[in-house]
């Protein structure tokens, strides 16, 4: 896969979930892992419930509750994005901050 410098291997995460969750297990710690889920989850579902959503498109989070909110509603929620504009190209560096034409890629970002 393309790296952020549009090449070669995509950089990894510099802590990776699959190391949390291991090192967790081995500690006996699995429960943080659970609560952190479900803290994560109780905070997009609650986000969804609201009128106007402000957030950061670049978020998994914040993309999952305008569409869990839209589908419930039927209609486009009204937002305000801190970051970028909704990106649909999965995969790909697609993305675009017209802010942030300074930052890597001039802006652009993995959708």
């Amino acid at each position: 896969p393309p790296t952020a410098s549009g090449g070669g291997d995509r950089a990894a995460p510099p802590e990776l979930w699959d190391r949390v969750v291991k090192a967790r297990l081995r500690e006996g710690t699995t429960a943080r892992t659970f609560d952190e889920a479900w803290a994560v989850t109780l905070d997009m579902l609650l986000l969804a419930e609201t009128d106007a959503l402000v957030g950061k498109f670049t978020s998994n989070v914040f993309r999952n509750a305008y569409s869990l909110r839209a589908a419930s509603c039927d209609c486009a929620v009204p937002f305000a994005s801190l970051d970028a504009p909704w990106c649909f190209d999965y995969g790909k560096l697609a993305g675009s901050n017209p802010r942030r034409r300074d930052a890597p890629n001039g802006g652009r970002f993995w959708c």
